[in-house]
Order: structure tokens, then sequence, then C-alpha cells
């Protein structure tokens, strides 16, 4: 009940306590808990009441009877200690499936946890944090700070980076591990900056750390040149060409090695040497071409992808996933039709199974293209028991857009009898939207169950902070079915599950009626009905003596209420 509602109707403060008790017990009804918002607008003046009870227990001002009733629904006197616990719970269980309590930054599971990890560490590193918690989250293995950790494990993987390519040499935002860069980075700064400790420059320089990064010149340290040609050569026997691409894992820095080997011949600066070593290896010079080659690599590993992925190279005409791939493999087509493709390309793409010609176009004759795309249809129905096609998905677009051809020609009245009467036989839809709407019921109906299941009721409030779209989906039932829109069938399952079509509205007026009543009954400040004192006019006594009061106050006391309209509380 609003705030504004009561205030209007001038009630005792008893009677407001009890609406909003009863207020505070719908909504743990239907969220569960008792833990009212109050900066959210639907709850603003139920919350304000909470925090009001909070203060006044504090205070010891509120009477047993309420503190006994509050805490019989599980009131929570101390939500910022709850959260903690629910919170340190949840640590708990992170550090049972992980092993540790190193909660990633803005975990996407719990991104809650992420925050409130890093505000203990904050407030354990500013002596604001409470012993008993200090001693708690030391006790399931959380550290103040984990910045050693951190730093060992940067330095295990620069390890691991120089064993791979014989340097410690790690491009600037590199594309395999970026946190690695910045670390490096960070390193070097330190050190200029005099404050990297002696311990770690130590560590660092055993492994060979360079404390200059790469520059132009970067040409000119034979070791690094030689470790940089040794991995491309190995790049070159696997792939067969020297086109390292920056967007394969591992092979972002090589990339740039080559972009900086062709801009030092370019300035006259690389050695002969050097140049005929990289010319055994077939390195291109030509840094536009090469772009375009890298380019053609790139779109070819994602047709290995394709094919590892869906079995075949029928990359489907506008595939949504990914457009530009299935431009690449009609280009490649049209340049072997022009004889414009090179033959170790086309190779290539034979030893995959690359499909040459178009599979719109496999058949010359329309009928033999429409019974094949018709067995097709029957075999996906043997499959999964119906013919709805779903879209997005490489193995049935071909089929997916021819089923909504057929669904266009029939409504259009362009699709042959024979044709329709054949369709008609295999359980065709027509409407595929009308299946589309009776699944999405469906799952909202299972959602409905289960909330019903959690909650014991199927009011789910408008504003469901848990599933939003379930409540919009229970309130748009409800006005179907005032409009009459809503199938029969679907009106029968909602109300065998005891659904209801008026929702709260009962409910508000039942409040408001419990008010109207106890105004009237002109109840004391303490919730009692008053006593109606009924004065009679003066007449004369029996002894004829002058006026007077004919008799003394006559008390009628009120007809008590109903106890469902005191809201529990009995009348005396």
């Amino acid at each position: 009940m609003k705030r504004q509602e009561i205030d209007r109707l001038r009630l005792s403060p008893e009677v407001a306590w009890e609406a909003h008790f009863h207020e505070l017990v719908a909504f743990k009804r239907a969220y569960g808990h008792c833990r009212v918002v109050r900066h959210r607008r639907q709850h603003r003046a139920l919350g304000g009441w909470v925090s009001r009870q909070r203060s006044i227990a504090k205070r010891g001002l509120l009477s047993k009877e309420k503190l006994r009733r509050l805490e019989a629904i599980g009131f929570d006197w101390s939500p910022v200690d709850s959260y903690w616990e629910r919170q340190f719970g949840a640590l708990a269980k992170f550090r049972r499936a992980h092993g540790h309590c190193k909660v990633p930054a803005c975990w996407p599971a719990n991104p809650a946890l992420s925050r409130w990890v890093s505000v203990q560490r904050m407030l354990w590193a500013a002596g604001r944090l409470r012993a008993d918690r200090r001693r708690r989250l030391k006790q399931i293995g959380l550290r103040r700070n984990d910045w050693e950790q951190r730093w060992q494990r940067q330095f295990r993987q620069l390890r691991e980076f120089r064993r791979r390519f014989g340097h410690c040499q790690v491009p600037a935002q590199w594309g395999d591990n970026p946190s690695l860069s910045n670390w490096v980075a960070r390193q070097r700064k330190l050190r200029n900056e005099g404050r990297l400790k002696a311990g770690r420059r130590c560590r660092l320089m055993a492994i060979g750390f360079a404390w200059k990064g790469r520059n132009r010149k970067s040409y000119e340290n034979k070791e690094l040149w030689n470790a940089s040609y040794a991995a491309l050569a190995r790049y070159q026997r696997a792939h067969g060409h020297c086109l390292a691409l920056a967007s394969r894992p591992g092979t972002w820095w090589l990339s740039q090695w080559a972009t900086q080997q062709r801009e030092a011949r370019l300035r006259g600066v690389l050695s002969e040497e050097r140049r005929r070593k990289l010319d055994a290896l077939g390195f291109a010079w030509d840094g536009e071409q090469a772009n375009w080659d890298a380019r053609w690599e790139r779109r070819f590993d994602q047709l290995l992808a394709f094919r590892r992925r869906f079995g075949h190279c029928r990359v489907p005409a506008g595939w949504s996933e990914n457009t530009p791939l299935s431009a690449w493999v009609q280009i490649q087509r049209v340049r072997k039709k022009q004889g414009k493709l090179r033959a170790e390309r086309m190779r290539r793409l034979n030893a995959i199974g690359f499909m040459w010609k178009s599979p719109l176009k496999q058949h010359a004759d329309p009928e033999a293209r429409w019974n094949e795309m018709l067995a097709a249809l029957v075999a996906y129905k043997k499959t999964h028991g119906e013919c709805v096609v779903p879209e997005g998905h490489p193995h049935t677009a071909q089929l997916n857009r021819w089923v909504k051809g057929q669904r266009e020609a029939g409504h259009h009245g362009r699709l042959r009898e024979d044709r329709r009467q054949r369709l008609d036989a295999l359980g065709f839809v027509w409407d595929a939207s009308k299946v589309r709407h009776e699944r999405q019921w469906e799952r909202r109906f299972a959602d409905l169950l289960e909330f019903k299941r959690r909650f014991g009721h199927c009011c789910v409030p408008k504003g469901f902070s848990e599933d939003p779209a379930l409540g919009r989906w229970v309130y748009s039932q409800r006005r179907f079915r005032q409009q009459g829109k809503l199938n029969p069938r679907c009106v029968q399952r909602l109300n065998e599950i005891g659904f209801q079509w008026e929702g709260s509205a009962p409910i508000i007026e039942r409040a408001k009626e419990i008010l109207r009543n106890l105004e009237e009954a002109e109840l004391t400040p303490e919730g009692q009905p008053k006593i109606a004192q009924h004065e009679h006019g003066r007449g004369k006594g029996k002894g004829g003596r002058g006026k007077g009061k004919a008799g003394a106050k006559t008390a009628k006391v009120s007809e008590p209420l109903p106890q469902m309209y005191l809201f529990g509380e009995k009348t005396k």
C-alpha cells in the first residue's frame, strides 16, 4: 500500500504498521526474501518502512510482538552483514571449485563476487577490515594482495615465450597475450625509473630480458634477427609459404618482423646476405601483394575451420555468421572459370573437397531440383519429426531457403497443385510463425510452472527482476483473454494451475476495503474500537422536579470487525 494513500485515509500508526507488514509478507512470497530495495520506484514506500523498522529496533523502541512477527518471516535486521556473509559463502564455493581464491576481475559468472573481493582487499590494505572478517578470509586462503603472485605468473609466461621463440622481445599489443605485452613494458618503465626491485631485475637479466623494446633498428641485432629468421623458416616448412598472418595465433610478431625486413630493404639497410637467405625461403618483398596473399590465406583458414565444423565446404551464399567467407568462396569459383586462379591455390582447394559448382546450380532441370529438395525435407522430418526448418544453420540453410520459397509460392497461388498435395501429405507447415509462437508459449508456461513451484502462486510481478520477460508474458495473457484473443486451450491449461486472471487488482481492492472498514470503525491509536457515547436529551424526572438529566450515559460498542479485516488481531 502506498504511503500517500495511508496518509490520506488518516490511519493510526498501528494500522499503518499492519498494512506495511502484510505488504512485506506479499513481497517475500513473490521474491523469496525481505531485502526490499528502497531506490526502486515500485517499492520505495515499503523500503522506507523496512529501514525505519531497523532503526527503531536498533534503538530498542520496537515492541517484542512486532520483533517476533518480523523475525518469523525472516526479516533481515542487518543487510550489510548478510550481504557480506552471502559473498563469503560464494567465495568459499569458488575456492572449492577452483582450489584458490583468485577471482578474476569482472568475472562474467559472478561480477558481484569480483567487486566484493576487490573491496575486501582495499579495506584490508587500508586497515579498515574488521579483525574477525580478516581472520576468516585468511582461513580460506584470501590474501591482502596478490601482486607478487601476478608477477610470478607473468614471469613464467615470459619464460614460455622465450622457449617458443628464442628471445624475450614480446611485441607491443601482442594479440596472443596482451597482458604479457603490458607487463613487459611496465618492467622496462620501472627499471628506467629505478623502481624495479633488485631481485626481479636479476631474474629478468638471467633469461636475457631486453631492456629496450623493438624499434626500427632492431634488425641490427644479429641474435634477434637469426632467431626470427629461424622461426620464419619453421613457418615456411609447416605452411609452404612465408605469409605469416597477423590474425593467426602465434604469428603476430612474425608478421611484424617480416614488415620490418621489407622496410629495411626499401631503405637500403638490409645486408645482401640476409636478403639472399630470405629469397631462399620464397619471401614476398612486395608488401601490397603480400597483404593480398595474406588475406587469401586468412580466408582459406576460415574455410578449413568451416569444414572441420560442418564436414563440407558448401558455404551458404550470404551466410550471416561470416559473410566475407561466403563472398570469397564465390570469387574463387569465378576466378577459376575465368582461368585466373593460381594452380597452386586450385590444388589446395581441391585437396579439401572444394565444390566448384554452386549448390544452387547443380541441377539444370528445375523438376529434378525440386524433387531433390523435397527428398531432403523428407529426410529432415524423419530426423526431427517436423517440417519447420530453422534459420541460421549452414547444414539447413539451403533447405530453409527452399521451404520459404514454397510458402511464398503457395501464398501467392504460384505453386502447382500436385506439389501442394505432396507437401500437404508430408505435413508441411504453411504458417511457420504459428509454430514459433506455440513453442514460445510452451517455454513461458514451463517458466510459470517453475515460478509456482518456488513461490506457491502464479501472480508474477510485472517487474519481476529475475525474469522480466515472464512478468510481461503473464500480463499479456491476462490482456489477451480480456480481448478474447487467447486460445481456449491456453486458457484451460492456465486455469488448471490456478492462474490469477485478475492479477494483483483484487488484493489491492481488498486492502482498500479493509482500510475503509478500519476508518469507519473509528479505532483508537492503540487499534481498539472507540466507545460510542450517546447523550440523551434533558427531560422531567419521575418526581416532577425541574429539568435534569434523564439518565446516565449509555455505552454502545461498535460491532467488532471480522478477524480478517484486523490483519489477524482479535477484537476484545
